[in-house]
Parts: C-alpha cells; sequence; structure tokens
C-alpha cells in the first residue's frame, strides 16, 4: 500500500509573487504587455513542437525525409535551429520541429481496468457507454467517473494514466509523429485529479501533456500527478523525473520533490518542495480483516494523508482512494 501526503504550498509566498507582479504592472504597462504577449506567443509556439535529437548520420534532410510530410520543410527547419550546415550537424543536437510538419496517423488508447462506474461519451452517439475493461479509446473522447471508481489507461508509448474518482478527461490529441518516431498525446483533465508514468525506457519517444483550465504539463520519463478543481486551480506534483509546467506567461521545469499551484490568469509559478513521505515503518505488511488501522506517524506541516489501496505492486488495478484528516 502506499501512502503519500497532501501536497501544501506556502500561500504567502504566492501573494507576494502577487502583488509584485501588480508593482510592475502600474510601473510599465505597455512594456509589461508586450513582453507578456510575446511569452503567451512563445510557450504556444513551443507547446506544439517535437524535439528531436540528432543520431550518428542524421542530416536535415534524411529527416526530413523521414519525418516530415515535404522535402520543402528542410530550408524553414533549418532557419528555425539556426543551423549552419543542414548536412554536419553533431549527434546529441536538439532540433525543434513544428507538429505540423510532420506525418501524423491515428493512434488510440485501452483501458487496463476500470473499478467502480465509469461512463464514455463519444462524438456521434446520442447516450454515454459504460466504460469497460479493454475497451479502445480514441482522440474526443471524453471520460467521467463516479464515487469510489478508477479507470486506468495505457498508451502507444506504455505510458499509464490513472483517472480518478469524480473526474472528467477529455482524449484530445493520440497520434505518431513521424516514421513511428513519437507518440503523441495530449488530453485535458477538466476535473478531478489523474495519475501518471511516463517511462524513459520506452520503445518509441513521448510527448506527452496534460492540459488544465490555468496550466499545461509536459513530460517525458516521468511520474507525476496533476489535480484541477472547481475554481481553476491546478496542482501538479512531481514524484521522479522532470514535469515542464506552462501558462500564458511562464514555463518552467519541475523536478522531483516539487510541485507547483497554478490559478487562472495567474502571473507567475513558482514551485515549492512537497513534503517527504510518511513513516509507514510500524505499519503491518499483512491485513486480514477489516476496517483497516493503519498507523501513521506525524508528519510536521502535513494537515493530511491520502491513501490508495490496490490489487497489484504497480498500482494499475486500484480499488479505493481515501483522504484522511
Amino acid at each position: 500500500m502506499e501512502v503519500s501526503p497532501f501536497f501544501i504550498c506556502d500561500h504567502r509566498k504566492r501573494e507576494s509573487c502577487r502583488g509584485l507582479g501588480y508593482w510592475f504592472l502600474l510601473i510599465g504597462f505597455k512594456a509589461f504587455f508586450l513582453l507578456g504577449l510575446l511569452l503567451f506567443l512563445i510557450n504556444s509556439a513551443r507547446a506544439n513542437e517535437w524535439i528531436y535529437r540528432m543520431q550518428q548520420g542524421d542530416n536535415l534532410w534524411n529527416l526530413t525525409e523521414r519525418h516530415l510530410t515535404d522535402l520543402k520543410f528542410v530550408i524553414p527547419l533549418q532557419r528555425l535551429n539556426h543551423i549552419q550546415n543542414p548536412f554536419q550537424i553533431p549527434p546529441g543536437t536538439e532540433i525543434r520541429i513544428p507538429i505540423q510538419w510532420t506525418r501524423q496517423q491515428s493512434s488510440s488508447a485501452l483501458v487496463l481496468r476500470v473499478s467502480g462506474e465509469a461512463q464514455l461519451k463519444r462524438q456521434g452517439l446520442a447516450q454515454p457507454l459504460p466504460v469497460v475493461d479493454g475497451m479502445q479509446i480514441f482522440p474526443g473522447d471524453a471520460i467521467s467517473t463516479g464515487e469510489d471508481a478508477f479507470v486506468t489507461f495505457e498508451f502507444a508509448d506504455q505510458s499509464i494514466l490513472r483517472l480518478q474518482d469524480n473526474s472528467e478527461l477529455r482524449f484530445e490529441r493520440l497520434e505518431i509523429l513521424g516514421n513511428s518516431a513519437v507518440v503523441s498525446t495530449e488530453v485535458n483533465l477538466q476535473k478531478g485529479r489523474t495519475e501518471s508514468l511516463v517511462p524513459k525506457n520506452s520503445p518509441v519517444n513521448s510527448r506527452f501533456r496534460i492540459i488544465t483550465p490555468s496550466a499545461v504539463s509536459s513530460v517525458r520519463g516521468t511520474d507525476f500527478r496533476v489535480e484541477t478543481k472547481d475554481d481553476h486551480k491546478s496542482m501538479s506534483e512531481v514524484i521522479g523525473g522532470l514535469v515542464q509546467v506552462s501558462n500564458q506567461h511562464q514555463s518552467i521545469k519541475i523536478p522531483s520533490g516539487f510541485g507547483v499551484v497554478a490559478e487562472a490568469n495567474s502571473k507567475s509559478l513558482q514551485s515549492v518542495p512537497l513534503l517527504p513521505p510518511p513513516d509507514l515503518s510500524e505499519t503491518p505488511s499483512l491485513y486480514e480483516r477489516i476496517p483497516l488501522n493503519i498507523p501513521v506517524k506525524p508528519l510536521l506541516r502535513a494537515s493530511g494523508y491520502r491513501a490508495q489501496i490496490a490489487l497489484d505492486e504497480g498500482f494499475k488495478q486500484l480499488i479505493t482512494d481515501f483522504d484522511t484528516a
């Protein structure tokens, strides 16, 4: 069983940052507006890019031939990445490729496990469908979970996403880019919580994004959680790897052991350290009867805990998720 503390954020730090933002706004509205517009355009453009790492023998011509829709993109790709010689590029060089230039083929997700009641809304269907194990999920599908219900999905790159109870998720993009070079996944968390695991050693590269009303989380090789609330406040917590969180004004990288709270129309993003895991040394390794009594040593600054119980060690078969005060 895994027990993790709630994400705690220092509200005083966020208030001071917000006040500082207003001070700059009063001093130079025009300059601030233009800078904010520029940052928004940069973040929007880079959010729609694929970062390709050059391999031995690669050049812009064979890269374009393999992964892009037309050789006419060689020169624009050279200009975008400020490449002097398109035939001699050191291995490991990261190349920015706009998604709209790449070859694209549709993909899908697979429902690995359903616990409780969940519904699927699909375009063209008058009535929602019950979500069942083994169901295929396509772009445009929307999933909603009821009380104490959970759905675990697997994507073409072996990434795992678990949708928690009382949540709503829409699958925006499920695609394979280039010559099967990268799996692009984009989902919109409209309400509730998700937990995701994007593997480092997948046979294909991953482009994995979770959109909420107030921020976008982009990841690779990461174990992380995202939650969005009715007030359009979202929280991202990174358990392993690195997550890039962006809004209209800023983009920051969140390392393992940190989290960020993003509010609607917020001018800044600031990461804060997560609390350490609680001490479970006194927790029995075997429970033979219910109700469960789970002893947890008090953790300084923790206001509560979230506990999960699953049938398997990888927590793909989640059966309950509950909060304690």
